[in-house]
């Protein structure tokens, strides 16, 4: 294709700078936002077959790659309104972690838990070597954004992404709203403690006096039983599993 020809993508981007207002036909929190069949009526049939409702992998990857970069009003609508703990998690990344630690508290999450979940992994965790597809939202709208999907399975060891220092984590809303739902994030709570057990990267430093730190040393025992028995089961918890190839 000639080089003075846009892409379909980057043409209806360009006809449309209004992609990010909320109430635009094209923002794909008109699809996800609440859990209804509302947006077949707002979007067409040719929507409906993969984006019918909001538990869908796009929607899951989108919100959750969303609310990473900024909790808002509109993330948090989306934990209220999705209360439905009948559909599996079509977003996560690292099944095993996250089914570890849902059989480990015996806890049902609902979708709207899934989202902070994932959200929180994204932002604090890191799988060496995992390429996310990078796909339109919705194939059928020109300026529908792209999206980033993650394989939902993890073979080996990851990481813990640099968190800064104290006063960052203290800010971070997400660090918040994790240690405010510890069984539904526990799975990055748990591993973010194992790293802090093993300091890797130097992590005591950058969590030194904390709201995190202060998490560990208050349920320390909790999250060595947890912890322990996850090294069993969960690769990305087994350091050695870091001899795949990956060193940071």
């Amino acid at each position: 294709m000639s080089k003075k020809y846009a892409t379909f993508v980057e043409f209806g981007k360009a006809l449309n700078d209004n992609i990010k207002n909320p109430l635009s036909a094209s923002n794909p929190l008109t699809y996800c936002l609440v859990p209804s069949l509302n947006s077949q009526f707002v979007h067409g049939s040719s929507s409906a077959g993969m984006l019918y409702s909001n538990q869908n992998a796009s929607c899951m990857s989108f919100m959750s790659g969303r609310c990473m970069k900024e909790w808002d009003g509109y993330c948090q609508a989306y934990v209220d309104l999705n209360q439905d703990t009948y559909w599996p998690n079509m977003g996560v990344i690292d099944t095993a972690a996250y089914t570890n630690a849902k059989n480990y508290y015996n806890i049902k999450p609902t979708i709207g838990q899934d989202l902070l979940r994932n959200t929180c992994y994204r932002k604090f965790i890191f799988v060496p070597g995992q390429k996310p597809t990078v796909t339109q939202f919705d194939s059928n709208v020109a300026n529908s954004p792209v999206i980033e999907i993650y394989n939902n399975e993890v073979a080996n060891y990851s990481w813990v992404k640099d968190l800064g220092n104290a006063s960052l984590i203290d800010g971070d809303i997400l660090v918040q709203k994790m240690l405010e739902n510890p069984m539904i994030c526990m799975d990055v709570i748990g591993r973010i403690y194992l790293a802090y057990m093993n300091n890797e990267n130097n992590i005591k430093q950058q969590i030194k006096g904390s709201i995190l730190e202060k998490y560990f040393k208050l349920n320390g025992s909790a999250l060595d039983a947890y912890v322990g028995q996850a090294q069993q089961f969960v690769p990305s918890f087994q350091y050695q599993n870091q001899l795949y190839g990956w060193t940071s």
